[in-house]
C-alpha cells in the first residue's frame, strides 16, 4: 500500500465504479457512497488528504484528542456533531492508529460513541505504517513468553 492512501483510493474509487448497488429499500444507489471521517491523530494528514481528493464524498470532521490535566483521563470531542449533528444516519469512515495500548483504548471510546450515535455504517481503516525500525523485527526480550502471557512489542519497534 503507498503512503498516501493509494489502496484506500483504490477500494473506493472500485466503489464508485461498480454497477448501482441497491440499497436497503431496493432502490438503485448510483452516487458514490458520502463518508463523514473521522481520524485519529497521526491519521489526520490522511483524512485531509482525502477531502481534497474528493470534497462532494468526504468530510473531515476534526476530533480533539486531549487529557484532562488533574486526572490524565481521556477529553475527546469527536467532530461532526456540534453546532449541527452531521454523525447520525450517515456513513462513517474512521480512520484508526493502534501505535500503542493508550491510544488504542481512547479510539475504542470514541468507536464506541459513534456506534451508539445512530449511524447508517461505520468502516474502520487502519492504513498500513512502515516501522520506524526495520532492523528490530522481534518482541523486545523483557516480554516473556508463557502460558497465558500475550508477547507484545511497541509497532514503532518492529
Amino acid at each position: 500500500m503507498a503512503a498516501d492512501g493509494g489502496a484506500l483510493s483504490d477500494a473506493l474509487r472500485a466503489d464508485e465504479d461498480s454497477s448501482p448497488c441497491h440499497s436497503l429499500w431496493g432502490e438503485s444507489q448510483t452516487e458514490p457512497t458520502k463518508y463523514n471521517v473521522i481520524a485519529s491523530e497521526p491519521c489526520e494528514g490522511l483524512a485531509q488528504r482525502l477531502q481534497a481528493w474528493d470534497p462532494h464524498r468526504f468530510a473531515y470532521r476534526k476530533t480533539k484528542w486531549a487529557k484532562f490535566a488533574d486526572s490524565g483521563m481521556d477529553h475527546i470531542e469527536l467532530g461532526g456533531y456540534t453546532p449541527t449533528n452531521r454523525i447520525r444516519r450517515s456513513n462513517v469512515l474512521f480512520l484508526a492508529s493502534f501505535h500503542n495500548n493508550d491510544t488504542i483504548m481512547s479510539q475504542f471510546q470514541a468507536l464506541v460513541c459513534l456506534c451508539e450515535s445512530f449511524i447508517e455504517s461505520l468502516t474502520i481503516v487502519l492504513p498500513c505504517v512502515a516501522p520506524l525500525n526495520p532492523t528490530f523485527r522481534t518482541p523486545l526480550s523483557a516480554h516473556q513468553n508463557g502460558p497465558g502471557t500475550i508477547p507484545w512489542a511497541p509497532w514503532s519497534e518492529w
